[in-house]
């Protein structure tokens, strides 16, 4: 497996402890679990208003914008991985 192969199954596998962890949240404290994540890779005001004006110009991102914040995301804790791996 090559180094993003690998940084992107380490990045998948913390989604999964994210999910794991998560599960029985709702409402307000899922809500606040997400951002913390989001936080986690950088993701704070700025960033997320950029997102979200970005994606205003990518065909069908309105249908699913979570879909593709997590995979920002996982983009974004794949990155860090492979920067430490080095």
């Amino acid at each position: 497996m090559n180094e993003l192969s690998t940084s992107l199954a380490r990045a998948f596998d913390r989604i999964d402890d994210f999910q794991a962890v998560q599960q029985s949240r709702a409402g307000d404290e899922l809500i606040e679990a997400v951002n913390l994540l989001q936080e986690s890779v950088g993701i704070e005001d700025e960033p997320r208003a950029l997102i979200a004006t970005r994606l205003e110009g990518i065909a069908g991102s309105s249908r699913a914008p979570g879909h593709v914040l997590l995979g920002v995301i996982v983009g974004l804790m794949a990155a860090e991985l492979a920067d430490h791996a080095i």
